[in-house]
């Protein structure tokens, strides 16, 4: 099955994400500004970050691994004002891009990253191989552009530091334009195979470093940092809901955490078995 059929000149909710059959999770990348018919396309070789949730008049939960120079802006590579080098997006070795059902991965020629990702129906599953570099991160943002010309907003958003393996939180979110109607609030606890070396986050006010939570309204994220060596591995384990987060706790331990520990291909090979 080639899942890049149909994602040139698209829609948001159709793109080689990684999903399991009837999933809430489609987890994969967005390379478009806010705009008609954005999100992924095809043509575009290149990533703005890998989001959660693609469904109509909704988005939410982007992450992204990241080496270059620190930026936590991320117009895109088609921005009107920043330039084709700004923020944390990545160029990609288009040959590397991957696509089958419950599975997407890409190498991030700019972060000389290799990301790969596949999901359950309620959580995602990264797996991340860094080159050696002292100042490795792995970003969240909560605040990003969708399909729409006005996007979503975050009315308030929490992210939290658990531990040194985990980070929780959540954001509150509407959609823009002509569907404001629709609210939601996207819970989130996402844990990680390797300690990470601080925890650090943004917001209207600024960057914020060493601290144990960030909160705020509209531009919201935040983002661990690591010392890797060359090819090692990073695994990303996050689990969502959009009723509480003791839910999204739920849903990490019942879809992934018992079932797959950190064997990743396990995870990837059981959504050919559905």
């Amino acid at each position: 099955m080639d899942c890049f059929i149909g994602t040139s000149n698209s829609r948001w909710m159709l793109g080689p994400y990684a999903q399991a059959p009837f999933g809430m999770v489609q987890i994969g990348p967005d390379n478009q500004g806010n705009r008609w018919m954005g999100g992924y396309e095809y043509a575009i070789n290149s990533v703005s970050a890998f989001s959660h949730i693609h469904a109509w008049t909704m988005g939410g939960l982007s992450m992204m691994p990241a080496t270059a120079d620190f930026t936590i802006e991320n117009p895109g590579p088609d921005s009107p004002y920043k330039g084709a080098n700004a923020g944390y997006h990545s160029r990609i070795l288009k040959e590397t891009e991957k696509a089958y059902p419950g599975y997407y991965e890409v190498e991030l020629y700019d972060h000389q990253v290799k990301a790969a990702m596949t999901a359950t129906t309620r959580c995602s599953f990264q797996r991340y191989n860094f080159p050696a570099c002292e100042d490795a991160r792995v970003l969240i943002d909560l605040l990003f552009p969708t399909e729409w010309d006005y996007g979503f907003s975050v009315k308030d958003a929490e992210i939290r530091r658990v531990s040194d393996t985990q980070v929780e939180g959540y954001a509150q979110c509407v959609s823009g334009a002509w569907s404001s109607w629709n609210d939601w609030t996207l819970y989130f606890s996402i844990r990680f195979s390797k300690p990470f070396l601080s925890f650090n986050g943004w917001n209207d006010k600024g960057i914020h470093e060493n601290v144990n939570e960030i909160k705020g309204a509209g531009e919201t994220g935040a983002y661990v940092t690591y010392k890797t060596y060359d090819n090692e591995e990073v695994l990303v384990q996050t689990g969502l809901s959009l009723v509480s987060l003791e839910g999204a706790r739920l849903n990490l331990e019942k879809e992934l955490k018992t079932p797959f520990g950190w064997d990743f291909i396990t995870c990837v090979q059981s959504n050919r078995q559905v």
